[in-house]
């Protein structure tokens, strides 16, 4: 396991105690550790580790701006996930990314079928406002989708045991 694995993991093990009791990710966990990663891969390996970390911070983090920018996640979800691919590389980091959304979402479908019944998933998938037209206000059933916590599962799975 490489040092800038071992960030990874302590700053997503951080994150997801964070996200699960406040529904936030601080800042004060995502960039010190995305800086480290940085200065792990460029002093390991020259400048391919050090692009190897741009790149996949670039792309990972891309796409998660993406969903930020049309307000369907926070800023702290997009913080892990340049975190990720600064860590991972894109190719990783993109699988990594994908485990995660899938994680979150058995999750959040397990609490609503445990809490709701089989009725909640159709209240849920209703037609309702775009993220963006009601800036900052949630829906009433709207349900948080905790990505950290799936986050770090993901990391695990994708690896676990290299």
């Amino acid at each position: 396991m490489s040092a800038a694995h071992v960030v990874l993991f302590a700053a997503l093990t951080l994150a997801a105690w964070t996200d699960l009791r406040r529904r936030m990710i601080p800042n004060v966990i995502t960039y010190p550790a995305i800086a480290m990663v940085f200065a792990i891969s460029a002093g390991s390996s020259q400048w391919e580790g050090f692009a190897a970390s741009l790149l996949g911070a670039a792309v990972c983090g891309g796409l998660l701006a993406l969903a930020w920018l049309a307000g369907a996640l926070g800023g702290g979800d997009v913080k892990l996930a340049v975190l990720m691919g600064a860590s991972l590389g894109w190719t990783e980091g993109l699988h990594a990314l994908m485990w995660t959304f899938t994680l979150a979402a058995v999750c959040m479908l397990s609490t609503v079928i445990w809490k709701e019944g089989l009725g909640g998933i159709w209240r849920s998938l209703r037609p309702r406002p775009l993220p963006g037209d009601i800036a900052g206000t949630m829906t009433p059933d709207a349900r948080p989708m905790y990505l950290a916590p799936a986050a770090l599962a993901a990391v695990l799975l994708v690896t676990w045991p290299k």
